[in-house]
């Protein structure tokens, strides 16, 4: 049998860096001749078993995508973003390819940085999938700057057009002016906006969505019933509570969420305050978060076939680095549907 060996048993006995050796697997053209005539003797000479660490020596593919999850150091509490994450791996399975997961607190940090590109240079992996990124984050710029392949959740076209930058998007500006849209089918005329980061391309497109929607219809919205917040439900309940204190009840007949995690924070702290949903003030989610059925009342909001969306964006990674690069779209949008629950109150009904 022959022996394996690894990255540093090379670069030990070819008297060069860790770092050297993975640089002379990817083919860095700022290694010298010979250095990688070096390493590659040692590589020659040894031989190897066919396992992963040979299939990478070869410059095989590893059939392995890695899975980075930014910005967040906890992702249980969220059910919605553990239904992402086993969305991923399912499809990864589905096309034949193994996952490994890495979380990126700060994708600003030198050390979370060098981690990522790591993972990238020693050939672990043949392409990434991103999870949590803010629209100019730097990694990824860098990522797709250095050539390599990455597949994108939730990112705005308009800053990125590299072709090894894959895009999965969902139809968010035009899923915010349906929602502001069922509202005016009910009757409601005044109405409260609770947006979401506006450094993220859902947060931007959903702000959008409502204003535009709210200005063609003619709603009135006065600047202290729009809301911003971070996404979380915390966040929506403390800054809807401050309102609140602050409005002493001069409210909208009704508000747009931009995610069911904000309109649950919302309607925790409308009701915390004495009013109730939706007799005093209907509200309406976008994502159909797994609690929304269960919420009282039950959540109207928007769905997404995140099943769909991913399996869609790792089709189209595979489809790029098995060469198939003119074949496939660089970005997509998944469209919504309506969910509608108990949250919503028809105010031409009750008149």
């Amino acid at each position: 049998m022959k022996p394996t060996i690894d990255s540093v048993a090379i670069a030990k006995l070819a008297g060069v860096s860790r770092s050297t050796v993975s640089k002379v697997i990817n083919n860095y053209a700022s290694i010298s001749a010979l250095t990688k005539e070096r390493i590659w003797k040692v590589i020659r000479e040894k031989g190897y078993t066919p396992n992963m660490s040979a299939r990478i020596l070869a410059g095989k593919k590893t059939e392995t995508l890695g899975f980075f999850l930014f910005g967040r150091e906890s992702f249980a509490s969220d059910a919605l973003v553990n239904l992402m994450i086993a969305t991923v791996i399912e499809s990864a399975a589905h096309a034949g390819f193994h996952i490994l997961t890495y979380i990126v607190s700060d994708s600003s940090k030198s050390e979370s940085k060098a981690m990522v590109k790591e993972v990238f240079q020693q050939g672990r992996i043949d392409a990434g999938i991103v999870l949590g990124a803010v629209d100019r984050d730097v990694l990824v710029e860098e990522l797709v700057a250095e050539g390599y392949v990455l597949g994108v959740f939730d990112l705005s076209p308009e800053f990125h057009n590299q072709p090894n930058l894959i895009l999965a998007n969902l139809d968010d500006e035009v899923t915010a002016s349906r929602a502001v849209e069922h509202l005016y089918a009910k009757g409601h005329r005044s109405i409260g906006v609770i947006n979401g980061d506006h450094n993220r391309n859902a947060g931007t497109a959903k702000a959008k969505g409502f204003q535009n929607m709210i200005g063609h219809l003619g709603m009135e919205c006065r600047s202290e019933w729009v809301l911003e917040t971070d996404f979380s439900e915390k966040d929506s309940f403390d800054t809807v509570k401050g309102m609140l204190r602050r409005l002493k009840g001069d409210l909208p007949s009704c508000f747009v969420a931009v995610n069911d995690a904000v309109a649950f924070g919302a309607i925790r702290a409308l009701e915390s305050s004495g009013f109730s949903m939706p007799h005093d003030v209907s509200i309406i989610g976008i994502d159909d978060h797994p609690f929304s059925p269960y919420v009282n009342p039950p959540l109207t909001t928007f769905s997404y076939d995140f099943h769909e969306v991913f399996q869609d964006l790792i089709a189209r990674v595979v489809g790029f680095l098995v060469g198939k690069q003119t074949e496939i779209p660089r970005v997509r949008s998944f469209p919504a549907t309506l969910r509608e629950r108990g949250s919503c109150r028809d105010l031409q009904l009750a008149t």
